[in-house]
């Protein structure tokens, strides 16, 4: 499935919303988008992010390493997450762009400063 098949997948303000991100994450240089495990993901060195559609109408943009974000962490949820944290959003018109750019680019700060390690649980 292409990314473009996802967004047409979806209607009203969920399609909006997927497509106002989608639109965001693709203007910047570097990042490769791919579906995985079934929804968007947006890579550079690593995953960097992805959208996650919620039944009832939202869509929350996931940061794979929020746990390591500073600045951003307070303005993500975790839920019972330790490394993701995310932002909902269920209207177009209500999405803080420059927000999520500055998280976004925050994201990708780390990206490529700091090499993702996944340490396995024994």
């Amino acid at each position: 499935m292409e990314i473009e098949e996802f967004i047409e997948s979806f209607d009203g303000n969920q399609r909006e919303v997927i497509q106002i991100i989608h639109n965001l994450m693709i203007e910047i240089p570097g990042i490769d988008p791919k579906i995985r495990f079934k929804v968007p993901f947006y890579y550079r060195k690593t995953w960097v992010c992805y959208m996650n559609p919620i039944k009832g109408n939202a869509v929350e943009l996931c940061f794979v390493r929020a746990k390591e974000l500073d600045y951003s962490k307070k303005y993500l949820t975790f839920g019972k997450r330790v490394q993701v944290g995310g932002i909902m959003m269920t209207k177009p018109d209500k999405i803080d762009l420059p927000l999520i750019g500055l998280i976004v680019e925050e994201a990708l700060a780390l990206d490529e400063s700091t090499p993702y390690t996944f340490k396995k649980k024994r």
